[in-house]
């Protein structure tokens, strides 16, 4: 039996109705639970069904200036459903978290179709338990994730990438070692130092075949200047990127 329930309501139903009769549920599309349920630009939060993909969520909230700061391999189609149940994460991690700091509140149908929440759409909310969190990187498991509430951040002022020639890998890593070291690279995330560890499994696009490297770094925050790295890294030049998912400047995430 395959599911694809256009409310919550019709997801209940169906999952009760397929455990009455002891039927097998392939799998549970949720496609049409698409919406925006509530945005709050106010207080920084948004609710939404989770059969909405994360490219479309992120449009609709910078149209307030406001963004979820997670940067998972493919945002197009990659559901907020299939996000929460494989953690899905990237580079930004290293910086702003994974998905579980920005859950606050969450509805999930169980096997036997009933509803239970968890969380609420307030950011300070401390009474019970933190069950949502239970939920992250189940798969599936242990229910349907069909509603998700996230606390926001504001969008960048500005945002910039830095990269940095190196004529080998150890020049490469000595440089990470010194910008994640130095008080003035307080924005530098580590997202990249683990390629330099010699631990990767196959080699990523900014190493080359004659072991050259180029690290990369992003600067966001208010205005950011590249005269701030370059006493460390005089071969630099800033890289400017008007796409949120800057996919170009971060394909090692999916490949390394």
């Amino acid at each position: 039996m395959i599911l694809q329930p256009s409310s919550l309501k019709d997801l209940s139903r169906g999952l009760s109705h397929a455990g009455a009769l002891g039927e097998k549920i392939e799998r549970v599309e949720l496609g049409a639970l698409n919406r925006v349920v509530e945005h709050a630009p106010e207080d920084l939060t948004v609710t939404v069904e989770t059969g909405l993909t994360l490219l479309a969520l992120q449009t609709e909230l910078g149209k307030r200036g406001q963004w979820l700061p997670i940067d998972p391999p493919r945002p197009e189609r990659l559901t907020i459903r299939e996000l929460l149940e494989e953690n899905a994460s990237g580079p930004r991690r290293f910086g702003w978290g994974t998905i579980r700091d920005y859950l606050i509140g969450i509805k999930v149908a169980l096997a036997d179709g009933r509803i239970i929440k968890s969380g609420g759409k307030v950011v300070k909310n401390v009474a019970g338990y933190d069950l949502a969190k239970v939920f992250i990187g189940s798969r599936g498991t242990l229910g349907v994730m069909a509603e998700a509430t996230f606390k926001l951040r504001p969008w960048p002022e500005a945002e910039q990438f830095v990269q940095a020639r190196c004529e080998s890998l150890d020049e490469a890593a000595r440089l990470i070692g010194l910008a994640l070291d130095s008080e003035r690279w307080c924005l530098v995330s580590p997202a990249r130092a683990r390629r330099w560890n010699g631990s990767s499994p196959r080699p990523v696009n900014w190493v080359s075949a004659n072991r050259r490297a180029s690290p990369m770094t992003r600067f966001s925050g208010p205005m950011v200047r590249p005269r701030n790295v370059s006493p460390v890294c005089p071969r630099s030049w800033p890289m400017n990127s008007a796409d949120w998912d800057r996919r170009p400047l971060w394909r090692g995430r999916e490949t390394g």
